[in-house]
């Protein structure tokens, strides 16, 4: 079984613990690629996550030459299939309990060059631990969150992200497991204790989801004025609901048949969204968003309903080369953060006027999210549906 790593979801605060008294122990990693990097990059993330993992007493020790018989190794490449794990930085074979393979090419277009080691190094620390665990588990807070927010992201650059507290008690079960079984302080061996460590994690991060907040909701209703196909939209609320789960946020879609009426949808962020199959109201270049798309905003800088224009999606996807339902997804993601954030446009991110081949196939590798600005600004409106979100 692979396990993956991929960037949407929630922000949450992580824990780490270190013992200087107790030996770091050492864990062999061995690298294998051919990917063009910029002078310095493999070297500065390889010291990171070295330093990451002496916060837990492990000793990561970076290899050439032959990968020895109890060595990690990781591959790095470039050139990723769209179609091969998407989303994904990388994966790891936690069971197999060897082999780890990054996708540099999707990792450097969403970090840049600037931000590419520490990203690769936080890559390296995940899925490192994937192996060491023995397990495909993910932590709520910490580097061994499922999906990393931009937030998360933008903030390697400031300090590392930590390990969990469960995950500081599986690392140092699952090396005694790797190092043969021994026998512990305990008495018992390594892979009893190991067995009776999961068994209390377990309960640790059942206690810590519990504890952890729900993220604001947006209840969306997704409605086909004309002939479009099932599949498309399906998709294209799927990608949506990445895009907003990125910024912390849960889509509920429901049925256009069954909306609440005007009073009761006062105040529970609910929004309609139409897909037109007519022709749209503008034609200014197939790569802009006013072509794909309208958001009804008011004068307050907030509004309730969108249009998205199915056959301008068509013929920018025929454009690109690209999925009509992934693009749908990002469109509607689009304007329903108008439909929050009022009728500008960002630099960067989801909320950019216009969409060319970069941010295409950012798209495509489903790296197009909203910047963390935009992202707190929509949290802030969910949380508080009758105040202005620019301010």
């Amino acid at each position: 079984m692979r396990t993956i790593l991929a960037i949407l979801a929630m922000s949450a605060t992580s824990a780490t613990a270190r013992n200087d008294n107790e030996a770091k122990k050492p864990v062999k990693v061995y690298i294998e690629h051919n990917a063009a990097m910029a002078t310095g990059t493999l070297s500065l993330a390889q010291a990171i996550s070295r330093e990451m993992f002496r916060t837990v007493n492990v000793d990561l020790r970076w290899q050439t030459g032959r990968p020895m018989a109890d060595a990690i190794v990781v591959e790095i490449t470039t050139k990723t299939s769209p179609t091969l794990h998407p989303g994904a930085l990388a994966y790891a074979e936690p069971f197999e309990g060897e082999h780890i393979r990054v996708f540099y090419d999707r990792l450097e277009n969403m970090a840049g060059e600037q931000l590419a080691p520490r990203l690769l190094a936080h890559v390296f620390v995940h899925e490192i631990t994937h192996i060491l665990e023995e397990l495909d588990r993910h932590s709520p807070t910490g580097v061994m969150k499922a999906h990393w927010t931009v937030e998360d992201v933008a903030g390697m650059a400031r300090r590392p992200l930590s390990f969990d507290a469960a995950d500081v008690a599986l690392i140092k079960v699952g090396l005694d497991h790797r190092n043969g079984g021994t026998r512990t302080a305990t008495g018992h061996s390594a892979s009893s204790d190991r067995r009776v460590a999961i068994v209390k994690i377990d309960n640790m991060i059942a206690g810590e989801k519990t504890a952890l907040a729900e993220p604001p909701q947006m209840n969306v209703a997704l409605c086909s004025l004309g002939s479009v196909r099932e599949s498309v939209i399906t998709q294209g609320k799927t990608e949506a609901e990445h895009v907003f789960g990125s910024a912390g946020v849960r889509i509920a879609w429901h049925d256009c048949d069954s909306l609440p009426n005007a009073s009761e949808q006062a105040g529970a962020n609910w929004f309609v969204v139409r897909l037109r199959t007519d022709d749209p109201p503008v034609r200014i270049g197939t790569a802009s968003l006013d072509v794909m798309g309208k958001a009804f905003v008011a004068e307050s800088g907030r509004g309730s309903m969108a249009d998205v224009y199915v056959r301008a999606i068509e013929a920018s996807s025929e454009q690109y080369s690209d999925d009509c339902g992934v693009l749908l997804g990002f469109v509607v993601a689009h304007e329903l953060g108008h439909l929050l954030l009022g009728p500008g446009h960002a630099g960067d991110g989801v909320m950019q006027a216009s969409w060319g081949k970069r941010q295409m196939n950012a798209l495509r590798q489903r790296w197009l999210r909203f910047n963390p600005e935009n992202a707190d600004r929509i949290r802030r409106a969910l949380d508080n549906p009758a105040v202005d979100a620019h301010k």
